[in-house]
């Protein structure tokens, strides 16, 4: 699934879902990896909570922990790298959607799916064709084709089995090979004592590495949840206080209280690439004012070192 082009999980992402998406890096929302899921296993999700208009990062978030409950109920063992993906970057959201489109293909989708319909209960689902392109006309005839389509091959596949047609059988061992094998001794074909011995002890020591593994694994699948509440913890407590300073920010403007709500806003919305610290009398420092801070404290050092030593 990796070497899927560009091209073909478009095609593939437009006619099951009757969209018109034209860049891969769209499908970062998370919207569109959730319809596929629940149009290949139906009630996986809810599609009620997800939203087909999100545009900020932490409604992306949330269309992926829908899209991951779904992948935990069906026991898909696979953690989605929400972070990368919601940056929007084409490499990153290829992989997954060639990940997605390999796992989707092993299963089909019900004859007479309706995407329009399946999606209408997602919040802002009215304007799903807007804002991925396709229209409703478009999508049910583009929803009818995929489904003629499945259909035909399923008869086509079932009219195979019944005409006594399948796939080519495997090559039948030739007369001297059968042979050879005929006129080997009996013991030349038996596996000796020793390497029977020799193979249980690999096995046995195989079962425990993999006793062991798995044992790890159950810790660090402990640890990591630990760290996903804890992270879903803190990241609804900062949305709570961005929240509540938007709401007081237009009632604080021109009073003194609006520096400090700016002053928050400027912690809360530095990037990893940024560097924004509190200094003694609790102002923000930037990592660039930092630096001269620092810069300016070791000055006078340097220049009273040499009077020390003399």
């Amino acid at each position: 699934a990796y070497f899927t082009g560009r091209k073909e999980i478009l095609d593939w992402v437009n006619d099951t879902l009757a969209l018109n998406v034209d860049k891969i890096e769209r499908t970062c929302t998370g919207a569109i990896a959730c319809q596929l899921l629940e149009a290949h296993f139906p009630g996986c999700l809810a599609m009620s909570k997800v939203s087909w208009e999100a545009k900020n990062d932490y409604e992306f978030i949330t269309n992926y922990k829908v899209l991951q409950s779904g992948m935990n109920k069906l026991k898909i063992n696979r953690v989605v790298e929400v972070e990368r993906l919601c940056r929007g970057k084409y490499q990153d959201n290829l992989e997954f959607m060639q990940w997605l489109k390999g796992f989707c293909d092993r299963h089909h989708i019900a004859d007479g799916y309706d995407p329009v319909a399946a999606r209408a209960k997602g919040k802002g689902a009215s304007r799903a064709s807007e804002i991925f392109g396709g229209n409703s006309s478009g999508a049910g005839s583009r929803a009818s084709r995929s489904s003629a389509a499945r259909t035909s091959r399923s008869s086509v596949r079932r009219s195979t089995r019944a005409d006594g047609e399948g796939p080519p059988a495997a090559p039948l061992v030739t007369k001297d090979k059968e042979n050879r094998s005929s006129q080997q001794p009996p013991a030349a074909r038996r596996p000796s004592k020793s390497s029977s011995e020799a193979s249980s002890a690999a096995v046995a020591a195989l079962q425990t590495k993999v006793a062991t593994l798995e044992e790890g694994n159950s810790e660090l699948k402990l640890s990591l949840d630990s760290v996903e509440k804890e992270r879903d913890f803190y990241f609804e407590k900062l949305r709570d206080i961005e929240v509540l300073l938007q709401g007081k920010e237009t009632e604080c403007a021109g009073k003194p209280e609006a520096g400090l709500i700016d002053d928050v806003f400027k912690i809360l919305y530095a990037t990893t690439d940024e560097f924004v610290a509190v200094d003694e009398e609790g102002n923000p420092v930037e990592e660039k004012d930092q630096a001269a801070a620092v810069a300016a404290e070791q000055a006078p050092a340097d220049h009273e070192a040499p009077a020390i030593q003399a």
